[in-house]
């Protein structure tokens, strides 16, 4: 009798499971169509061929460009082309549009795709892509944004697109970042019926933060005078669908690090244990090929300072490390590790109780490949 209601009760049990895995197993709906430029009619043989990449093309005359590892011009190959090098965020492929031209030497590009179906009124969606500065660009801008519309958005002419766009950095981030791909987000509430999406810099020059580029080593090609950016790995995902939807904190900003466990042990005590841990770790952020500390930075280390002065006892290892995108800058991680010793020392901290430790281009903070600005950093741990 046991067994006959046991074999009666196990669906019930089974298929919830089942149902469960299925759930976690399942992917964000995207609602742009080839989102990283992999899907291609034909072989792409110039510049500004993004029509080649199926539905994706440009909201202006001046072309965007489509690049690809398959590619035999050298213009628009993959990872090396006429704007520098890149390897692709996802696939073979990616795109690459103007961002900015000095004096309007050159002329702003738009890349446009109609999404797979219209959004719905209310409901919010996280809008994602990912760009790199181009290493021949002479410039590099801030305000790249992304513009949701109900109507295809078609410009007769090369200038200027001026509509305003939703997505756009909070902080106005100018992005320089060259050799990986930072990524430009934020939450759109939909008004509904929107279904195209564009791809750009909206922002009048007169408003536009401009910073000048050194071109990097490796590279012999004059620098053009533009802000030229590459793009891949483009989403509209609703909002329930994804963890987070925030590019403007940079990975590591909150300056902690979780303590992992080997063992089970009481929930609360581990979740103490943990926040106590973490307390002594302080992880201090740099820009790409950069030791200078900013003003934030300069809070943080003097909490640690006003910590190390209570107790007198105490020491802290200051851990150096680098990008391999870095490794043309010498001593990068022993400049960074040094910034922050000077200023300790500079605030009545005494040498011997400063710890100081460095990697090198091959020891990387993270090692996912995706986040190489999680290895710009040097962690201070509080001993």
């Amino acid at each position: 009798m046991k067994n006959f209601i046991a074999t009666l009760l196990t669906p019930f049990i089974i298929l919830p499971t089942l149902s469960f895995a299925q759930e976690q197993d399942k992917k964000p709906e995207n609602l742009v169509p080839n989102p990283s430029f992999e899907e291609v009619e034909k072989k792409v043989k110039e510049p500004g061929q993004i029509d080649l990449a199926t539905p994706w093309f440009s909201a202006s005359t001046a072309p965007v460009d489509l690049y690809s590892k398959k590619a035999k011009n050298p213009q628009i190959t993959v990872p090396r082309n006429n704007y520098g090098e890149e390897k692709p965020l996802t696939g073979d492929n990616y795109a690459g549009f103007t961002a900015y031209g000095y004096k309007n030497k050159a002329k702003r590009s738009y890349i446009e795709v109609k999404l797979t179906k219209p959004l719905e009124a209310g409901k919010e969606y996280c809008v994602k892509f990912h760009i790199s500065s181009a290493d021949i660009s002479k410039y590099a801008v801030n305000d790249i944004g992304a513009y949701l519309s109900k109507t295809k958005v078609v410009a007769k002419s090369d200038e200027k697109l001026n509509n305003v766009p939703q997505i756009i950095s909070r902080k106005h981030t100018v992005y320089t970042k060259q050799f990986y791909w930072t990524p430009v987000c934020g939450v759109y509430k939909a008004k509904g019926g929107e279904q195209y999406l564009v791809i750009g810099n909206f922002t009048d020059d007169a408003k536009l933060k401009v910073v000048k580029q050194r071109r990097p080593r490796g590279f012999t090609t004059p620098q053009t005078y533009d802000a030229y950016y590459y793009i891949d790995d483009v989403s509209v995902i609703p909002a329930e669908e994804v963890k987070s939807c925030d590019c403007d904190t940079k990975p590591g900003e909150q300056r902690m690090e979780t303590v992992k466990r080997e063992f089970e042990s009481d929930p609360n005590a581990i979740v103490e244990e943990q926040k106590a841990a973490a307390a002594k770790v302080t992880t201090i952020m740099f820009d790409e090929k950069k030791s200078n500390l900013t003003e934030d930075d300069i809070k943080l280390i003097d909490g640690i300072i006003a910590k190390m002065k209570a107790q007198p006892e105490s020491k802290v290892l200051l851990e150096g490390f680098i990008d391999p995108s870095e490794s043309d800058v010498v001593d990068l991680d022993k400049k960074r590790v040094f910034a922050i010793y000077k200023y300790m020392v500079s605030k009545g901290i005494a040498k011997e109780r400063i710890e100081r430790k460095y990697s090198n281009s091959q020891k990387l903070a993270d090692t996912t490949g995706n986040k190489p600005q999680a290895n710009m950093r040097v962690v201070i741990t509080f001993k």
